[in-house]
Protein backbone atom coordinates (compact mmCIF):
# COMPACT_ATOMS: atom_id res chain seq x y z
CA UNK A 1 0.00 0.00 0.00
CA UNK A 2 1.02 3.68 -0.90
CA UNK A 3 0.23 7.11 0.02
CA UNK A 4 1.29 8.92 -3.07
CA UNK A 5 1.58 12.97 -3.07
CA UNK A 6 1.63 15.56 -5.58
CA UNK A 7 4.45 17.96 -5.25
CA UNK A 8 3.90 21.19 -6.96
CA UNK A 9 5.42 25.19 -7.33
CA UNK A 10 9.01 25.77 -5.56
CA UNK A 11 11.09 24.32 -2.80
CA UNK A 12 9.10 25.69 0.46
CA UNK A 13 5.63 23.94 -1.59
CA UNK A 14 7.48 20.92 -2.21
CA UNK A 15 8.82 20.53 1.63
CA UNK A 16 5.29 21.13 3.01
CA UNK A 17 4.09 18.29 0.94
CA UNK A 18 6.62 16.30 1.19
CA UNK A 19 6.38 16.51 5.24
CA UNK A 20 2.37 15.46 5.44
CA UNK A 21 3.11 13.02 3.03
CA UNK A 22 5.95 11.06 5.19
CA UNK A 23 3.85 11.95 8.15
CA UNK A 24 0.50 10.03 6.68
CA UNK A 25 2.63 7.33 5.45
CA UNK A 26 4.41 6.67 8.60
CA UNK A 27 1.05 6.73 10.85
CA UNK A 28 -0.30 4.44 8.31
CA UNK A 29 3.18 2.22 7.91
CA UNK A 30 3.23 2.35 4.24
CA UNK A 31 5.40 3.73 1.54
CA UNK A 32 5.30 6.68 0.56
CA UNK A 33 5.47 7.68 -3.47
CA UNK A 34 6.44 11.62 -5.06
CA UNK A 35 4.28 12.46 -7.94
CA UNK A 36 6.10 14.83 -9.92
CA UNK A 37 4.27 14.98 -13.15
CA UNK A 38 3.29 18.55 -12.62
CA UNK A 39 6.87 19.94 -11.78
CA UNK A 40 7.91 17.84 -14.94
CA UNK A 41 4.97 19.44 -16.59
CA UNK A 42 5.40 23.34 -15.66
CA UNK A 43 9.18 23.63 -14.94
CA UNK A 44 8.59 26.28 -12.68
CA UNK A 45 11.10 27.57 -10.41
CA UNK A 46 13.95 25.19 -9.96
CA UNK A 47 11.90 22.28 -10.64
CA UNK A 48 12.12 18.95 -8.22
CA UNK A 49 14.60 20.43 -5.61
CA UNK A 50 13.95 18.15 -2.52
CA UNK A 51 16.46 15.08 -2.82
CA UNK A 52 19.09 17.92 -4.79
CA UNK A 53 19.12 19.62 -1.41
CA UNK A 54 18.20 17.48 1.03
CA UNK A 55 18.86 14.38 -0.02
CA UNK A 56 15.74 13.02 1.05
CA UNK A 57 15.90 9.14 -0.72
CA UNK A 58 18.92 8.25 0.60
CA UNK A 59 17.25 9.54 4.54
CA UNK A 60 13.54 8.24 3.80
CA UNK A 61 13.66 4.12 4.15
CA UNK A 62 9.89 4.05 2.84
CA UNK A 63 10.42 6.40 0.00
CA UNK A 64 9.55 4.65 -3.24
CA UNK A 65 12.66 6.09 -5.78
CA UNK A 66 11.76 7.85 -9.30
CA UNK A 67 11.95 5.80 -12.26
CA UNK A 68 14.95 6.72 -14.31
CA UNK A 69 16.03 4.86 -17.32
CA UNK A 70 19.23 3.59 -15.24
CA UNK A 71 17.23 2.05 -12.62
CA UNK A 72 12.91 1.30 -12.64
CA UNK A 73 11.53 0.80 -9.49
CA UNK A 74 8.83 -2.17 -9.60
CA UNK A 75 6.62 -0.92 -7.21
CA UNK A 76 6.40 2.60 -8.57
CA UNK A 77 5.41 0.80 -11.73
CA UNK A 78 2.48 -0.33 -9.94
CA UNK A 79 1.44 3.12 -8.47
CA UNK A 80 1.41 4.99 -11.74
CA UNK A 81 -0.68 1.93 -13.52
CA UNK A 82 -2.92 1.60 -10.23
CA UNK A 83 -6.45 3.10 -10.48
CA UNK A 84 -7.56 1.79 -7.07
CA UNK A 85 -6.14 5.18 -5.26
CA UNK A 86 -8.38 7.38 -3.09
CA UNK A 87 -7.96 11.00 -4.24
CA UNK A 88 -8.37 13.06 -1.21
CA UNK A 89 -8.07 16.72 -2.87
CA UNK A 90 -7.46 19.57 0.10
CA UNK A 91 -10.60 20.96 0.78
CA UNK A 92 -9.59 24.50 2.06
CA UNK A 93 -6.56 26.39 3.24
CA UNK A 94 -6.54 25.65 7.10
CA UNK A 95 -6.03 21.78 8.55
CA UNK A 96 -8.68 19.07 7.57
CA UNK A 97 -8.80 16.44 10.56
CA UNK A 98 -9.67 14.11 7.43
CA UNK A 99 -6.43 13.34 6.88
CA UNK A 100 -6.55 11.34 10.29
CA UNK A 101 -8.31 9.03 8.33
CA UNK A 102 -7.93 8.24 5.16
CA UNK A 103 -7.16 4.69 3.78
CA UNK A 104 -3.76 3.35 3.12
CA UNK A 105 -3.88 3.68 -0.61
CA UNK A 106 -4.66 7.66 -1.26
CA UNK A 107 -3.06 10.11 -3.66
CA UNK A 108 -2.73 13.72 -1.74
CA UNK A 109 -3.46 16.72 -3.73
CA UNK A 110 -2.92 20.32 -1.96
CA UNK A 111 -0.47 22.41 -0.39
CA UNK A 112 -0.97 21.33 3.14
CA UNK A 113 0.42 24.69 4.85
CA UNK A 114 0.15 23.87 8.60
CA UNK A 115 2.74 22.31 10.61
CA UNK A 116 -0.67 20.42 12.20
CA UNK A 117 0.23 18.08 9.16
CA UNK A 118 3.03 16.70 10.63
CA UNK A 119 4.02 17.62 14.26
CA UNK A 120 4.04 14.52 15.15
CA UNK A 121 7.30 13.83 13.39
CA UNK A 122 8.34 17.33 14.24
CA UNK A 123 11.87 16.51 14.92
CA UNK A 124 12.29 13.58 12.05
CA UNK A 125 11.21 16.22 9.61
CA UNK A 126 13.73 18.82 10.78
CA UNK A 127 16.66 15.78 10.61
CA UNK A 128 15.57 15.22 7.12
CA UNK A 129 15.64 19.21 5.81
CA UNK A 130 18.63 19.38 6.87
CA UNK A 131 20.95 21.96 5.00
CA UNK A 132 24.21 20.67 3.26
CA UNK A 133 27.34 22.11 4.81
CA UNK A 134 29.76 22.41 2.01
CA UNK A 135 29.16 26.07 1.41
CA UNK A 136 31.31 28.84 -1.31
CA UNK A 137 33.26 31.34 0.42
CA UNK A 138 30.82 33.85 0.22
CA UNK A 139 28.15 31.88 2.15
CA UNK A 140 30.22 31.21 4.70
CA UNK A 141 31.40 34.85 5.54
CA UNK A 142 27.69 35.32 5.60
CA UNK A 143 27.14 32.72 8.02
CA UNK A 144 30.33 34.19 9.98
CA UNK A 145 28.97 37.53 10.10
CA UNK A 146 25.08 36.07 11.33
CA UNK A 147 27.09 34.19 14.27
CA UNK A 148 29.21 37.56 15.25
CA UNK A 149 26.12 39.84 15.56
CA UNK A 150 22.33 40.25 16.60
CA UNK A 151 20.99 38.93 13.43
CA UNK A 152 17.41 39.59 12.15
CA UNK A 153 16.73 37.93 9.05
CA UNK A 154 13.98 39.55 6.98
CA UNK A 155 12.82 37.91 3.65
CA UNK A 156 11.12 40.22 1.37
CA UNK A 157 9.95 38.29 -2.24
CA UNK A 158 8.79 40.21 -5.06
CA UNK A 159 9.59 38.86 -8.18
CA UNK A 160 7.59 36.04 -9.37
CA UNK A 161 4.58 37.36 -6.87
CA UNK A 162 4.22 40.29 -9.20
CA UNK A 163 3.15 38.20 -11.96
CA UNK A 164 -0.98 38.40 -13.21
CA UNK A 165 -1.02 34.48 -12.57
CA UNK A 166 0.22 34.56 -9.09
CA UNK A 167 -1.57 37.90 -7.82
CA UNK A 168 -3.35 36.00 -5.03
CA UNK A 169 -0.51 36.94 -2.76
CA UNK A 170 -0.57 40.20 -0.88
CA UNK A 171 2.68 42.42 -2.09
CA UNK A 172 1.63 45.48 0.17
CA UNK A 173 3.42 44.47 3.04
CA UNK A 174 5.47 47.62 3.76
CA UNK A 175 3.73 48.45 7.14
CA UNK A 176 4.34 45.07 8.21
CA UNK A 177 7.91 45.13 7.68
CA UNK A 178 8.49 48.64 9.37
CA UNK A 179 6.63 47.46 12.30
CA UNK A 180 8.36 44.05 12.58
CA UNK A 181 11.95 45.85 12.06
CA UNK A 182 10.61 48.31 14.58
CA UNK A 183 9.48 45.88 17.44
CA UNK A 184 12.42 43.14 16.57
CA UNK A 185 15.59 46.50 17.22
CA UNK A 186 13.78 46.69 20.78
CA UNK A 187 13.80 42.83 21.20
CA UNK A 188 17.61 42.58 20.49
CA UNK A 189 19.98 45.59 21.03
CA UNK A 190 22.68 46.34 18.34
CA UNK A 191 20.85 44.32 15.95
CA UNK A 192 21.83 43.49 12.58
CA UNK A 193 19.32 43.12 9.75
CA UNK A 194 20.32 40.40 6.78
CA UNK A 195 17.90 41.37 4.20
CA UNK A 196 17.02 38.28 1.62
CA UNK A 197 15.18 39.66 -1.29
CA UNK A 198 14.66 39.12 -5.18
CA UNK A 199 14.43 42.87 -5.42
CA UNK A 200 16.83 44.53 -3.89
CA UNK A 201 16.13 48.01 -5.54
CA UNK A 202 12.45 48.06 -4.04
CA UNK A 203 14.01 47.42 -0.80
CA UNK A 204 16.44 49.92 -1.12
CA UNK A 205 13.97 52.42 -1.98
CA UNK A 206 11.15 51.62 0.57
CA UNK A 207 13.07 50.83 3.67
CA UNK A 208 15.17 53.19 3.96
CA UNK A 209 17.21 51.12 6.49
CA UNK A 210 18.94 53.37 9.36
CA UNK A 211 19.57 49.88 10.80
CA UNK A 212 22.90 48.09 10.32
CA UNK A 213 21.98 45.63 7.75
CA UNK A 214 23.69 43.66 4.85
CA UNK A 215 21.02 42.83 1.92
CA UNK A 216 22.27 38.98 0.74
CA UNK A 217 21.89 38.90 -3.09
CA UNK A 218 23.96 36.06 -4.23
CA UNK A 219 22.37 32.67 -4.19
CA UNK A 220 20.30 33.00 -7.66
CA UNK A 221 18.80 29.27 -9.29
CA UNK A 222 20.01 26.44 -8.09
CA UNK A 223 21.67 28.40 -5.29
CA UNK A 224 18.67 30.08 -3.89
CA UNK A 225 18.04 27.33 -1.14
CA UNK A 226 20.96 28.85 0.87
CA UNK A 227 19.15 31.75 1.62
CA UNK A 228 16.38 29.72 3.13
CA UNK A 229 19.67 28.43 5.24
CA UNK A 230 21.15 31.49 6.01
CA UNK A 231 17.60 33.04 7.43
CA UNK A 232 17.62 29.78 9.88
CA UNK A 233 20.40 30.84 11.71
CA UNK A 234 19.27 34.21 12.63
CA UNK A 235 18.19 34.89 16.05
CA UNK A 236 15.05 36.60 14.77
CA UNK A 237 13.28 35.91 11.40
CA UNK A 238 10.78 38.57 9.90
CA UNK A 239 9.03 36.81 7.11
CA UNK A 240 7.40 37.11 3.90
CA UNK A 241 4.01 35.77 2.84
CA UNK A 242 5.64 33.08 0.99
CA UNK A 243 6.21 29.55 1.78
CA UNK A 244 9.96 29.92 0.93
CA UNK A 245 10.70 31.94 4.12
CA UNK A 246 8.15 30.08 6.65
CA UNK A 247 10.34 27.27 6.45
CA UNK A 248 13.65 29.20 6.54
CA UNK A 249 11.50 30.41 10.09
CA UNK A 250 10.50 26.80 11.02
CA UNK A 251 13.99 25.30 10.95
CA UNK A 252 15.44 28.26 13.17
CA UNK A 253 17.21 25.97 15.74
CA UNK A 254 17.52 29.16 18.24
CA UNK A 255 16.15 28.18 21.89
CA UNK A 256 14.74 32.04 22.02
CA UNK A 257 14.12 32.54 17.81
CA UNK A 258 11.14 35.18 17.71
CA UNK A 259 9.15 34.97 14.31
CA UNK A 260 7.46 37.39 12.47
CA UNK A 261 4.72 36.58 10.30
CA UNK A 262 2.49 38.89 8.29
CA UNK A 263 -1.32 38.86 8.96
CA UNK A 264 -2.66 39.47 5.65
CA UNK A 265 -0.77 36.60 3.45
CA UNK A 266 -3.45 36.74 0.93
CA UNK A 267 -4.94 39.52 -1.40
CA UNK A 268 -8.25 37.43 -0.57
CA UNK A 269 -9.04 38.08 2.96
CA UNK A 270 -11.61 35.08 3.40
CA UNK A 271 -9.12 32.49 3.22
CA UNK A 272 -8.16 31.18 6.82
CA UNK A 273 -4.61 31.03 7.43
CA UNK A 274 -5.42 30.79 11.13
CA UNK A 275 -3.57 26.99 10.82
CA UNK A 276 -0.81 28.41 8.82
CA UNK A 277 1.47 30.06 11.71
CA UNK A 278 2.83 28.02 14.99
CA UNK A 279 1.29 29.45 18.28
CA UNK A 280 4.74 31.02 19.06
CA UNK A 281 4.87 33.18 16.09
CA UNK A 282 3.73 37.20 16.05
CA UNK A 283 1.05 37.78 13.47
CA UNK A 284 1.51 41.69 12.85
Amino acid sequence: MTIKIKLSGGLGNQMFQFATGYAVAKKNNVRLSLDLKYINKRMKHNGFELDEVFNIYSKVSFLNKQLSFKSINVEEILTIFDKSFYNFKEPHYHYSNNISNLPKHTFLDGYWQSELYFKDYYQEIREIFTFPNNLDKENNSIIHDINQNNSVSIHVRKGDFLLKQNNNHNTNLKEYYLKAINESSNFLKNAKFFVFTDDPIWVRENFKLNHYHTIVDINHGKKSFLDMYLMSLCQINIIANSSFSWWGAWLNNEKDKIIYAPKNWFNDKSICTDDLFPKSWIIL
